[in-house]
Formats: structure tokens, C-alpha cells, sequence
């Protein structure tokens, strides 16, 4: 078994980094300097990228770039966001980098919490937790004529993912008519491997 070097970008649970280990036995794991703690935070460059065959987790976009002996970035989060630029796709296509996400550990979680955020605003509870209204009040009687269904509404997705893809089944029972858009090409290294 060829031993790999897998560089691990990525702030977890004492739990989930055993995981890690366990499960990457016999390979050696390069632990990030400084490990990206949000989707939205920037990583620093680290040179220990460099000498990785596989980077895990949210590493910078242009040390990935520049990482020679990597052959497949594996991004811990459905979002790929900052690696979804003209520059980085042409470097990823011209490597042939492998570029995969963790969209469908998400996908269930996420979509059952947007489905209850739509069914929430459709209610309108947060308005009804906001001012706990008296039962029968002028109020209570606005938020309740004001409340809706989800039936018969119109959707708009924009990005239709596996996250969007999970939410359309669960809205199946609602009868909502669902318009979605996403690209109209999408690269090899972006579509999920099966």
C-alpha cells in the first residue's frame, strides 16, 4: 500500500479527529498550522500543503493551487465557494485535480431545516413568537388570517444541489410548484463521483 500524505485543514471534535485517525492508519496525516474554523473564514497558506497528496477540509484556494503533488482536495463542507473561480477551475482541469465536497452528509440536515424555516415563515411563528399576542385579540387574529399554507406556493431554488435536490422531496406532499436553476455545465470535477 503506497502510504499517502493527506494534509487535514479542518477544526473538529477530539471525536471526530480519532475518526480521522482510524480511519487514514498507515498514512500520514499533515495537521494544519492554523485549521479553517468556517466556510466563510480565509485559511493561511500552509507549506505543509505542498508536500500533500490529498488536502481535507477548507485549505487556501491559492496554496491548493500551488500544491504540485496534490491529487484530490476533498472540501469538508457542501459549499465550494472559494474554490468556484475561472482561475481556480482552469488550474484544477489542468492538473486534473480531483475536487469533491461533503454535499450530501448535509444534504438531509440542511434540507429538513430549510423546510422548517419555509413552514415557520409560512405560519409567520416568528412573528407570533415576537409578540405572543392574547388568543382572540385584534392581533392574534391579524398573524392568524395572515398565516398560510405551503400548497399551491411557488419556489424559486437557485443552485440545485444535493441540498436542493433532498428539499424538493420532502416538499413533494406540499404541491408547491418548483422552479430551479443551476448551471447550465457543470465540470467533471464538481459532479458527484458514484
Amino acid at each position: 500500500m503506497t502510504k499517502l500524505r493527506i494534509y487535514v485543514d479542518l477544526a473538529a471534535s477530539g471525536d471526530a479527529m480519532e475518526l480521522l485517525r482510524a480511519g487514514t492508519a498507515g498514512h500520514q496525516l499533515l495537521f494544519a498550522h492554523a485549521p479553517g474554523g468556517s466556510v466563510l473564514a480565509q485559511a493561511e497558506k500552509d507549506p505543509q500543503l505542498a508536500a500533500a497528496d490529498i488536502a481535507f477540509g477548507q485549505p487556501n484556494p491559492e496554496a491548493v493551487s500551488e500544491a504540485g503533488a496534490l491529487q484530490w482536495l476533498h472540501v469538508s463542507t457542501s459549499s465550494i465557494t472559494r474554490y468556484d473561480t475561472p482561475v481556480f477551475r482552469a488550474c484544477a482541469a489542468q492538473r486534473r485535480l480531483l475536487v469533491t465536497n461533503s454535499a450530501h452528509v448535509y444534504n438531509d440536515a440542511c434540507a429538513v431545516h430549510l423546510l422548517s424555516f419555509m413552514l415557520a415563515q409560512a405560519r409567520k411563528l416568528p412573528l407570533s413568537l415576537r409578540t405572543r399576542p392574547p388568543l382572540g385579540g385584534p392581533v392574534w387574529n391579524g398573524i392568524r388570517s395572515a398565516s398560510g399554507l405551503l400548497r399551491g406556493e411557488t419556489l424559486l431554488i437557485l443552485g440545485y444541489g444535493a441540498i436542493a435536490r433532498r428539499l424538493t422531496e420532502l416538499l413533494r406532499p406540499f404541491d408547491l410548484k418548483v422552479t430551479a436553476f443551476r448551471r447550465t455545465k457543470v465540470s467533471w470535477w464538481l459532479l458527484p463521483r458514484n
